[in-house]
């Protein structure tokens, strides 16, 4: 059975009700100008007599339905979506700012893990959660919390959108990578990874293959100037919710690739 066919396996499963879990999970929008990114709208969702309900806050203490799905879009298909889990800690911010009218970057409250070496010289994984099984290391489809150990994954097929559920029995290892190329001297994210033909690859590629390239993507920075003005920058509209800037770079143009690696 497609586990994402069945809505209960899928409430079960990504809430962590069998573990009795029922600790809101937040989300935010960043928006904004200037070196550091601002959070703009805050998500929530919480679990009720069992069940996941997904909230937006529109003022102080009002909460609404998300009605749109951005949660749980975002629950399922975290590189793609325009949301980003955050903390309690920084939810609790934003509900301040909300009550002050004074939306300002957050209070980085959490350690960091320091930058690190690439797995492997020889190939290059894009930000996000990966897995590692008997047949390689894979993409998450959705966040997996650190520390956490799910029934089961769901993990993106090496190539294309397609994906497969993986019993937790068969992961031997978990690692979050934030990954950043470095582009005409500016280390910038870098997001995910293609072919020449456009088709999206969901696991390590090959420094060195001609066949790839690499979406590089930053929201904001102080940078900002400079970035623009890079050949391949293509600037996106703020007006219609993504802003920032990207880079379809063949890999041979990128001059070094490093992750900052924080273990499962």
């Amino acid at each position: 059975m497609d586990a994402l066919a069945s809505r209960w396996f899928f409430n079960l499963r990504w809430l962590g009700i069998e573990a009795g879990s029922d600790v809101p999970r937040y989300f935010v929008r960043y928006g904004g100008e200037g070196a550091m990114p601002i959070p703009i709208s805050l998500f929530r969702r919480r679990t009720v007599d069992g069940r996941p309900v997904d909230e937006v806050l529109k003022d102080v203490e009002d909460w609404h339905p998300d009605d749109l799905g951005q949660v749980e879009y975002a629950v399922i298909f975290t590189l793609d979506s325009d949301l980003e889990e955050v903390t309690a800690d920084e939810a609790a911010q934003f509900q301040e700012m909300v009550r002050t009218r004074n939306y300002v970057p957050f209070r980085d409250t959490r350690a960091r893990p320091a930058m690190s070496h690439p797995m492997d010289a020889e190939t290059i994984r894009a930000t996000g959660i990966w897995v590692r099984t008997s047949d390689g290391w894979f993409a998450s489809t959705a966040t997996v919390a650190p520390g956490e150990r799910p029934a089961e994954f769901f993990l993106y097929d090496r190539e294309g959108l397609s994906y497969r559920t993986v019993p937790a029995a068969e992961v031997l290892q978990v690692e979050h990578v934030d990954a950043e190329g470095l582009y005409e001297g500016h280390w910038i994210p870098l997001v995910s990874t293609w072919k020449q033909d456009g088709t999206r690859v969901h696991a390590p590629v090959p420094r060195s293959g001609a066949d790839y390239r690499a979406i590089l993507y930053v929201y904001t920075s102080p940078d900002w100037h400079a970035l623009v003005a890079l050949p391949r920058a293509e600037v996106h509209d703020q007006r219609g919710g993504n802003g920032g800037v990207s880079f379809l770079v063949p890999l041979s143009e990128l001059s070094d690739v490093r992750e900052k690696v924080m273990p499962g």
